[in-house]
């Protein structure tokens, strides 16, 4: 058998071990909430990032916006381990031989304040998208070649396209670019509450058709909901 100082000892390895695995099952689900926190915004961040050093995320948004509420979901279940973790009563080790049947420390405080840091990161990351499209309006308008702008109202033609798949207006922006680099599109407004894209090109160099197919190119789906 155990002596009393043999049992005390175990009791505390037992209890050392358990804070041990609770702060590094913290820290995981809290850069893992993080991580899910990027990937939800990703949709709206990666396009603007690559935007930044003058390479085109085209596709970007359609790809990973579809997986946005599933990201959003993993990260909030993450915030709630991390503050389960944080703020559980631990369980006690039993045992001592001294009667004392210790409950095991709470995380330290730093702890906490990392994991608040890291809910206000998640929380900003998870909330791009939204504060993108506040800012930036409801209209994403691009003009294509000069030389077709130079038309006259009477020489151009117009149509309206509905769009699918954009989750942000990261996603509108992709869509007005994309269009703006049809030939013959002199310029197009892409409304992403409305989800329609209104261009006005040149009718000699092409056509609703192909406006659809350059959508369609990036991800997205597009149809032509009025006449040129």
């Amino acid at each position: 058998m155990l002596g009393a100082g043999r049992r005390d000892d175990v009791a505390s390895y037992e209890m050392a071990a358990q804070v041990s695995r609770s702060r590094r099952l913290q820290s995981a689900s809290v850069w893992g909430a993080i991580v899910a926190s990027v990937a939800a915004s990703a949709c709206c961040l990666v396009p603007a990032v690559l935007g930044l050093v003058g390479v085109s995320g085209a596709g970007m948004a359609a790809e990973f916006g579809a997986y946005r509420p599933l990201f959003l979901g993993a990260t909030t279940a993450l915030l709630l381990v991390g503050f389960y973790l944080a703020y559980r009563r631990p369980k006690a080790v039993l045992g001592r031989e001294d009667g004392c049947d210790c409950d095991l420390p709470h995380p330290a405080r730093k702890g906490k304040v990392w994991l608040w840091i890291a809910t206000a990161l998640a929380v900003l990351f998870a909330a791009y998208p939204y504060v993108a499209a506040a800012l930036s309006g409801d209209v994403v308008a691009r003009e294509g070649a000069s030389e077709d702008a130079a038309m006259t109202f009477g020489e151009r033609a117009m149509t309206t396209l509905q769009i699918g798949g954009m989750s942000c207006e990261s996603c509108a922006s992709e869509v007005a670019e994309a269009l703006t680099k049809v030939e013959g599109v002199i310029g197009s407004d892409v409304n992403f509450d409305r989800k329609l894209a209104t261009v006005t090109y040149n009718p000699r160099k092409t056509n609703p058709e192909l406006m659809v197919k350059a959508v369609e190119t990036i991800g997205y789906s597009a149809s032509r909901v009025s006449t040129p």
